[in-house]
Formats: structure tokens, sequence, C-alpha cells
């Protein structure tokens, strides 16, 4: 919430990366116009960043309205990451037919 009024007080465009807890706001992202890159992980522990995180957070925020990208933080990508990165956005209630803009 903090980055959306700052965006708003200094009339700045913003892409939030990673996100995970973005279904928590989603409203208010889709308000903001503001659009989001989500790193899927399918085996949270580590870190703390992704301890509230939902598989379905990228389906709650795309029908919000929000813009959403999946990406990854690997410096080594697999093109079997973004099938299963995918994989997740889908069991998480992502329809397959959400069109890809390049």
């Amino acid at each position: 919430m903090t980055a959306i009024r700052l965006s708003q007080e200094f009339n700045f465009e913003m892409v939030l990366q990673h996100c995970t807890e973005g279904y928590r706001i989603a409203a208010e992202l889709a308000k903001a116009g503001v659009w989001v890159s989500l790193t899927l992980v399918d085996s949270p522990g580590g870190k703390p960043e992704v301890m509230g995180l939902l598989e379905e957070n990228a389906a709650i925020l795309h029908k919000a309205g929000v813009k959403v990208a999946i990406n990854t933080d690997d410096f080594i990508t697999e093109s079997r990451f973004f099938l299963r990165t995918g994989a997740i956005a889908v069991r998480g209630g992502l329809s397959e037919d959400v069109p890809s803009r390049r």
C-alpha cells in the first residue's frame, strides 16, 4: 500500500516484483493500475516473503483486473520452469485461456 501511495504522490508507474500477497490488496492494485510480476514457488520454506503464499494469487489478481506476469529469480531458466509455474497458476484457478501479451 505504501508503494501505491508513493506512486500516486510522485506520479510514476510501477510494477510490483514478486507481489506474493497481492491477493490481499487486489482491488487496490487494480484501481491504481499497478501491474505485478509474480514468482510462483511450489516449495516455500526458507523465504519469509512466501509465508502467505497462495496458489490462487495469480487468478485472484487477474480476476480483479490486475495485469499479471510470471517470472523467475533463477539465474539459469529452463523452459520447464515456465511450464511448471504456469501449471501452478492454472492449478490455483487462472484460466489456460488468459491471453499473453508480448
